[in-house]
């Protein structure tokens, strides 16, 4: 009956897997209702261990019965005359049980007959039983050995170790002092000896920002001296090369290149232009020496002066203005979204105070006024943006905006298009602009052409500029510098023809090519009503964009914050005009 198992450790199997089975202690049965109650319960289900306390399972569940182990004395297995449930194919995991010693019995127990003892070894709590007897008669016939350490019997095991009282007995520092009184190494040999950090009291160190240089001031200043030195002397040799010289150069390359021979140097034809690229390119830099710009512009010449007090304005180059957009965005909390916004503010203040587009009034009818129409050649860039975020205001105050975008700057974000320039556009077209993709699209005549497209060569930046070059009566106006042109050194760019503003608009600091660009007005431009304000002659505009004045000598530009500072005065928009460098 499986009234026998009540308090000891049993396995039941369930229905619910092979491997699935509940362990503990059988507290009750109650056969009215077919359940039975296990105590420190623990359930192996699916593979998962969890330990449930109290479980109740039901008839249904129940799969088989297995005994795990037995606590009870010889009573016990005496009265437990019952056949119990067969063994598992696999063996069940067993609890460790202390080894009890058999205690006297004031009745002998009963023998057991051969078929109780022949099941009892097939079955774990028979396997069990024999092999406590096996030990007990092992220890009785050998002595216990003598000595400080006495293992401990098969079954009897600490569970109350103490981990705290061990980890306090447990003494690091005279483990450690032992274990180096015992070492005899040399400690200047070791590793960590030669790798300690230096004393900060010995050798003081501070942590530089990201544009600070790390060499001294004297260091800095002599390689500027050396560099200056390296390109006055390429300028004098530069000028005192003759044409004769350069093709005696040209034949001692090929000669070098080829071995010597004849046909060393390739065919006559690509001769000819490589000399002719050459010559260019020192004529190029002869033109610079003559105009005193030099063989390169760093900024150190002013030949760039304010039109009212002929203050010397200092030009960049695209890697100081990159260079100081960076050090603007880390120290002086000035967002490139503020900064955007600032120069977008700076173009509309000077279209407006410039006239360069007759408003609509209310005085008047709309037909005999017909609203100004303003044209946009916009890419995905600064300039782009900038001139987008004036159009709208243009579009509020009664103007009629066409803006050309390229194609890959007003599709999908897949193609490049930033997220802010597309809101940009949405703003725009919001304001009731009308956005075109082609230069067909186009009206034939406007008041005004805003040029905002970045410096790469495509067939739709070149119809662009053809088409602005091509009209008559339109006031073009450049952001920064002309499409088609590099912006340091000034010449058109391959495959590309430079747009000809009629005005330029520069932000921070006017760039090196505006030394040499040129603007030439369309003539019947000056035949517009606003010909007595522009004076027929182009214009170039510098705008304040909130820089710090101490940000322009930290990139490199030779100039002092007071000189900057000076520039605008009490302007943020300030004419400057060419000139000729100081003696």
């Amino acid at each position: 009956m499986a009234t026998s198992f009540l308090g000891l450790p049993v396995l039941v199997k369930l229905r619910t897997g092979s491997a699935d089975s509940v362990q503990g202690i059988l507290s009750s049965l109650d056969p009215a209702s077919g359940t039975l109650t296990l105590t420190e319960a623990r359930s192996f289900v699916q593979g998962v261990n969890r330990l449930e306390g109290i479980r109740v399972l039901s008839r249904s569940e129940v799969a088989g019965l297995e005994l795990l182990s037995v606590q009870r004395g010889n009573e016990v297995h005496a009265q437990n005359t019952s056949p119990l449930a067969p063994s598992p194919a696999h063996p069940s995991p067993r609890q460790p049980t202390q080894q009890q010693r058999p205690r006297p019995s004031q009745h002998p127990s009963p023998v057991p007959s051969p078929a109780h003892l022949a099941l009892s070894e097939r079955t774990p709590s028979g396997r069990s039983q024999k092999r406590r007897q096996q030990q007990s008669r092992t220890a009785t016939a050998t002595p216990a050995r003598s000595g400080p350490h006495t293992p401990q019997p098969l079954g009897r095991i600490d569970d109350d170790f103490d981990f705290s009282a061990g980890l306090a007995a447990f003494d690091k520092k005279a483990v450690f002092a032992d274990i180096k009184s015992q070492d005899a190494t040399d400690p200047s040999s070791r590793l960590h000896a030669h790798n300690r950090n230096p004393s900060r009291a010995r050798t003081p160190q501070s942590k530089l920002l990201p544009s600070e240089s790390v060499l001294s001031p004297q260091e800095l200043y002599d390689q500027q001296q050396e560099v200056q030195i390296l390109r006055d002397n390429r300028r004098t040799k530069i000028a005192s090369m003759t044409p004769t010289d350069m093709h005696a150069g040209d034949v001692e390359e090929s000669l070098g290149a080829g071995g010597g021979g004849g046909g060393g140097g390739g065919p006559d034809g690509e001769d000819e232009r490589r000399n002719e690229r050459r010559w260019q390119s020192v004529t190029g830099e002869l033109e610079k020496i003559a105009l005193g710009g030099g063989a390169s512009t760093n900024g150190r010449e002013g030949v760039l002066r304010t039109a009212p007090g002929g203050w010397p304005v200092p030009v960049i180059s695209a890697k100081q203005w990159r260079e100081a957009l960076s050090i603007a965005e880390i120290e002086s909390s000035l967002t490139s979204t503020q900064r955007l916004e600032a120069s977008a503010s700076a173009l509309l203040s000077h279209i407006l105070s410039q006239r360069l587009v007759a408003l609509p009034t209310t005085t008047v009818s709309p037909n005999s006024s017909p609203r100004p129409v303003v044209c946009l050649l916009s890419s995905d860039s600064d300039r782009g943006y900038i001139a987008l975020r004036a159009a709208a205001t243009l579009a509020y105050r009664g103007c009629r905006i066409f803006v050309l975008a390229q194609q890959q700057s007003v599709s999908s974000a897949s193609q490049g298009a930033s997220e802010r320039f597309r809101t940009a556009i949405r703003v725009v077209s919001s304001a009731g602009a009308r956005i075109v993709r082609e230069v067909e699209d186009l009206p034939p005549t406007c008041a005004l052409v805003i040029d905002a497209l970045d410096s790469v060569a495509s067939d739709n930046a070149r119809e662009s500029i053809e088409w602005a070059n091509s009209l008559q009566k339109a006031y073009v106006l450049a952001l920064d510098v002309p499409s088609g042109l590099d912006p340091d050194s000034g010449t058109a760019i391959p495959s590309m023809t430079p747009l000809l503003p009629c005005g330029i608009l520069a932000f921070g600091l006017p760039r090196a090519s505006l030394l040499k660009t040129e603007m030439a007005c369309p003539p019947a431009w000056h035949d517009h009503q606003q010909q007595q304000q522009h004076q027929q002659r182009a214009t170039i505009t510098l705008a304040d964009i909130g820089f710090p004045p101490t940000i322009w000598d930290r990139v490199g530009v030779e100039v002092s914050s007071g000189e900057v500072a000076a520039i605008w005065g009490a302007e943020l928009l300030v004419e400057v005009e060419r000139g000729h460098p100081a003696p």
